[in-house]
């Protein structure tokens, strides 16, 4: 009586455990690769948010004829979603006016949170030289620039220039 035999097991009998080497090898790799990733996207999409935040900072400092604090209001109600305020208790952005002349230019600074642990060392060790961050922040900047409304004449008790009075 003949018993049937695996002929995979009698012709390669050496390479027993070969998948397991092989996922001990790719597993991290595939990991740390898929963290960078992650932290990646999230940069990318902390920086479409701080353009728009800034485009909106600047109309509202043209709307109100560049008032600084309600332009910080408005990059505050922008970012808050994805800023650290609330672990620091400070903000973590900052609105500087560079023209206020006929155009009004603010450049918009934010320190974005690295939020992946691993993937956040990796990209503090990769920052280009002139960029320095602290602990798991990156400098992200933006600057936006619009005309300036000059509007004279009467304005109603909110400020508004359009209203009629």
């Amino acid at each position: 009586m003949a018993f049937w035999t695996n002929p995979l097991n009698s012709i390669r009998p050496s390479e027993k455990g070969q998948g397991a080497v092989e996922a001990i090898v790719t597993l991290p790799v595939f990991l740390v690769l898929s963290t960078v990733l992650f932290q990646t996207v999230l940069l990318c999409m902390g920086q479409i948010l701080l353009n728009y935040a800034a485009f909106c900072t600047v109309r509202t400092g043209v709307v109100t004829d560049g008032d600084l604090s309600e332009m910080t209001a408005a990059a505050g109600a922008i970012l808050s979603p994805m800023s650290d305020k609330s672990l620091s208790g400070k903000r973590s952005f900052q609105v500087e006016v560079l023209s206020r002349d006929e155009m009004l230019q603010v450049l918009l600074t934010w320190n974005f949170p690295l939020v992946v642990p691993f993937a956040s060392t990796l990209l503090k060790k990769s920052y280009p030289p002139g960029i320095s961050g602290n602990g798991s922040v990156i400098p992200l900047s933006a600057s936006w620039a619009l005309p300036m409304e000059r509007v004279d004449g009467p304005r109603d008790r909110t400020g508004d220039p359009h209203a009629a009075s």
